[in-house]
């Protein structure tokens, strides 16, 4: 329990900033299911950072982070490159927060987050650039923020096997997403 008191305020940033993200786009949700299953997604985030499971609540709090950068850059008249910013800073402080709170086998070395900011933050801005809706920018920034954070966990664990099955979910998860994207988005390319 005194462990728990010690990281509390590390973790209720990851808490914050799922429930700052799940108010504004409350919204925006289609139904009243999806309304739901986002509520319960907060929750599941919750309890994995209370049991310290925190490999979702750290991809999920970067996510949910992306989402209100861009839920910002489209609500308001700002360049693009504002949002830039705001993930090169967000994106290494969110990992140093998970360094902070203990759990050394989601780590990468302190400058890789820097340069995963940055990678991740020019992804962003290549997919604002893109005729889809924020939440499919930062679904397709998600992918890439997921992708290159697993590549530089793999490459420090020096596991080669895993670089296989690293590729082979990065493949899936880019042909579901973007096959996602082309069927809700362009539904006149999608019929045969």
């Amino acid at each position: 329990m005194l462990s728990f008191l010690r990281r509390t305020p590390s973790v209720i940033v990851f808490w914050v900033i799922s429930a700052v993200a799940t108010a504004v786009i409350w919204n925006s949700l289609p139904s009243l299911g999806a309304q739901i299953g986002l509520i319960l997604f907060f929750g599941v985030i919750v309890l994995a950072t209370l049991n310290k499971f925190m490999e979702l609540p750290l991809v999920a709090t970067v996510f949910f982070s992306i989402l209100l950068v861009n839920d910002w850059l489209v609500g308001s008249r700002v360049s693009p490159i504002f949002g830039t910013f705001i993930i090169v800073a967000i994106l290494p402080t969110i990992g140093l927060l998970s360094e902070i709170i203990g759990y050394e086998e989601l780590q990468i070395r302190r400058a890789h987050w820097a340069l995963l900011g940055l990678l991740v933050a020019e992804a962003n801005s290549l997919f604002y650039y893109w005729p889809v809706s924020f939440f499919n920018r930062t679904l397709l920034t998600g992918v890439v923020f997921y992708a290159l954070w697993q590549l530089l966990r793999i490459n420090e664990e020096r596991a080669h096997l895993s670089y296989l099955a690293h590729f082979a979910f990065v493949a899936l998860a880019v042909i579901l997403v973007v096959g996602f994207i082309l069927w809700a988005n362009f539904p006149q390319l999608t019929v045969f």
